[in-house]
């Protein structure tokens, strides 16, 4: 009987003449890659040897376009409508018990996170997929949390958590702190204007998480100290027009000062009047200056009445 020589190794004879792979490579894993997108993965002998390596693709890649059995077919309304009724319907208690049956009473080793754990950080770099969502996607979701997270739901949260305890109420916090915290950016400050924006170019703004401190910040010019000694409402304080971009080592030296404004209040009055890019409190900006410039001034008890209700 004459012995064939492998079709893989072309090394080692094979037993029989209706064999064409050797004991050998039979047991190896054979490595292919997909001409369309690179990837490798391994197989058995047998299907190697039936391989188009010239020409060969991945399942996934197969399955693209026009390669996916069920492409061009969409569904209609009612045929979605159908089947989600029918699959809710498959639904019940008996349903969810067979579901959770595969892990019922097991516990998974550390030994097994740890495989899982590596495994997706060696094929996607991270340790979970998040889908990035679309630019429209975004848009929604944006204006779905303005409708929610208004003034009225703040302050209904601010009351529930001050009778559980866990927040401190308005009426005993610290006055400055107070008012400090009014006097935050609230909204879209940054424009084409804004004093310093080219700063931006060169590096990013300052992250509390990550603690950036070569970063930059955005800065009242007018402070929050003279403000809140002056009585100036925090609304004013907040306005586009009195914000700069400075380093945030210059903005805790600047902290750090009595005086604590680059700006007079005169001067920052005049620019909310003259501001003329759209800004969501502009009309209440206006309606503040007034105020000032006829006597009345910020007073603390009026902000909690507003969020009391009282």
């Amino acid at each position: 009987m004459e012995k064939k020589l492998c079709v893989l190794c072309k090394k080692n004879t094979t037993s029989g003449n209706i064999r064409k792979i050797c004991g050998e490579c039979y047991q190896k894993k054979h490595t292919v890659r997909c001409v369309e997108c690179n990837k490798e993965y391994d197989v058995t002998a047998n299907y190697y040897v039936r391989l188009d390596l010239s020409n060969h693709k991945c399942r996934q890649c197969k399955s693209k376009g026009s390669g996916n059995p069920n492409f061009g077919n969409k569904w209609d309304e009612h045929k979605k409508i159908e089947r989600s009724i029918l699959i809710k319907s498959r639904v019940d208690d008996e349903y969810r018990r067979n579901c959770a049956k595969g892990m019922k009473g097991r516990k998974v080793s550390n030994e097994t996170k740890l495989k899982k754990r590596n495994t997706m950080l060696k094929k996607y770099g991270k340790l979970a997929i998040i889908p990035s969502p679309s630019e429209e996607t975004r848009k929604k979701i944006s204006e779905k949390s303005k409708l929610k997270f208004n003034e009225e739901y703040l302050n209904r949260v601010r009351k529930v958590n001050e009778d559980r305890g866990i927040w401190i109420p308005l009426e005993k916090k610290d006055d400055y702190k107070f008012y400090r915290e009014l006097s935050n950016w609230k909204y879209q400050v940054l424009t084409e204007n804004t004093i310093g924006i080219e700063k931006l170019k060169l590096g990013k703004l300052y992250d509390k998480k990550n603690r950036n401190k070569d970063a930059f910040v955005r800065d009242h010019m007018y402070g929050r100290k003279n403000g809140f000694l002056n009585g100036v409402f925090p609304e004013l304080l907040r306005h586009p027009s009195n914000c700069q971009i400075i380093s945030h080592s210059e903005n805790i030296k600047k902290s750090q000062k009595k005086n604590d404004s680059v700006i007079t209040l005169n001067e920052l009055l005049e620019k909310i009047k003259k501001w003329n890019i759209f800004y969501e409190e502009q009309e209440i900006c206006l309606i503040f200056v007034k105020k000032y410039e006829e006597g009345i001034r910020f007073d603390k008890r009026d902000y909690i009445n507003k969020i009391y209700k009282k």
